[in-house]
């Protein structure tokens, strides 16, 4: 199997993160699995080849996200990256009216702030290799629900965010069509997610970036749905 680009993946402990971590390795992508713990990452290698690469990283710590940096300057300063995959999120539950603010912040600190860290950090990587940046979104950034109002108000500023990114992108660095920026509206069948999931070896002219909704992994310049 071919190897392919580097990736960072935030988040990668458990769940979607977890699980793309494990896909793409099986793709032939050489991972840098974003985690917290040791433990977490000793847990995730067992499951992967030995091109996966633990990565410590908290997404609300400055002088861990500079350290990251650092780390990956180092290993791939002759590659830069392939992609970006901004997965690391939490959900903070209860009406909002007895929510107490410091939980209110960190909801916001962990789905947007830390997105928004970790993606200016590695952006020179990522135009180096013209990557892919994905930010995983949810549908309750497009639907609101009793209840869990801080978290979709973190998605739709995630959407928000991904929004005036990706134009910003393509507009100070010359990309063009989809190729420089791209906004998926597809479902999360994992049949389209196998068929599509190797699209990162697109070289779009800049950085670009995805909102990728409904849990769906989505790093394509050929999805069907962006297709115009």
């Amino acid at each position: 199997m071919a190897v392919q680009g580097p990736i960072v993946i935030t988040g990668a402990s458990s769940g979607i993160g977890a699980a793309c971590a494990r896909y793409l390795d099986a793709l032939g992508f050489t991972v840098w699995a974003g985690v917290r713990s040791t433990q977490d990452g000793e847990a995730l290698t067992r499951l992967t080849s030995s091109r996966l690469r633990v990565l410590m990283l908290d997404v609300t710590d400055p002088a861990s996200i500079e350290a990251a940096r650092k780390t990956l300057a180092e290993a791939t300063r002759d590659t830069g990256l392939a992609g970006l995959v901004n997965n690391a999120g939490i959900s903070v539950a209860g009406p909002l009216e007895l929510l107490p603010l410091s939980e209110v912040r960190t909801q916001f600190e962990v789905n947007v702030i830390g997105v928004l860290a970790v993606t200016q950090a590695l952006l020179p990587l990522l135009r180096l290799a013209r990557g892919r940046i994905v930010n995983i979104s949810s549908i309750a950034g497009l639907a609101a629900t009793p209840f869990l109002g801080a978290y979709c108000s973190s998605k739709f500023a995630l959407e928000a965010m991904s929004d005036a990114l990706r134009l910003e992108l393509v507009l100070r660095f010359g990309g063009r069509g989809r190729g420089g920026a791209a906004r998926c509206r597809w479902s999360s069948r994992v049949r389209s997610s196998r068929r599509y999931g190797n699209g990162l070896r697109c070289r779009p002219r800049a950085p670009s970036v995805v909102s990728s909704r409904r849990h769906s992994l989505c790093m394509l310049s050929r999805c069907p749905g962006c297709r115009r």
